[in-house]
């Protein structure tokens, strides 16, 4: 099937990131990396219950390399969202660990909002180093916020989406880097 080809792509594709993550030895990068994907992996979880989709296709999408081990996050899906919050409230994505519940009352987007601004905070910790991978990391991610941004904006404009939606929307880039 496709998808499954889609899966295993997407799955060798991590795994190739991360291991060239590891060669650069730098820390940051590194857990920038396990950071993404972890979040990657908990809005996974978090779909895959909310499609009803089954513990069998959360296993096959999970993407290798998190923080979090991939059978720790597939343990959870037929656990109740009281279960997953506290699994969560002890990893570094604490503040996301609420969202279990909003995310299949229609909240997706809010999630996905809110997990993308952890990773430009993490980002922004790096802005007082001058040379190293943090400084070209920082330039893209904020770049691809702005694109983000623009497409949002351009498709709440053609689907004639009222405003507040779009401020729900709209990835924060007035932290931008440098």
């Amino acid at each position: 099937e496709l998808g499954d080809v889609d899966s295993y792509l997407d799955q060798q594709a991590w795994r190739q990131a991360h291991f060239l993550a590891n060669q650069t030895g730098n820390a940051f990068f590194i857990f920038w990396l396990r950071h993404k994907t972890d979040l990657i992996n908990f809005q996974l979880l978090l779909r895959t219950r909310a499609m009803r989709s089954g513990e069998e296709t959360l296993k096959r999408t999970l993407l290798p390399g998190g923080l979090i081990d991939e059978a720790e996050i597939l343990n959870l899906y037929n656990e109740p969202d009281e279960a997953i919050q506290s699994f969560y409230k002890k990893t570094p994505y604490s503040e996301l660990a609420e969202w279990s519940k909003e995310y299949e009352k229609g909240q997706a987007a809010r999630f996905s909002r809110i997990a993308d601004h952890f990773l430009m905070a993490y980002v922004q910790k790096a802005r007082r180093i001058v040379v190293g991978p943090e400084v070209p990391l920082g330039f893209v991610l904020t770049r691809q916020a702005e694109i983000m941004n623009v497409r949002i904006i351009l498709s709440c404009l053609r689907n004639n989406l009222p405003k507040a939606q779009l401020q729900n929307l709209l990835r924060d880039i007035s932290v931008g880097w440098r």
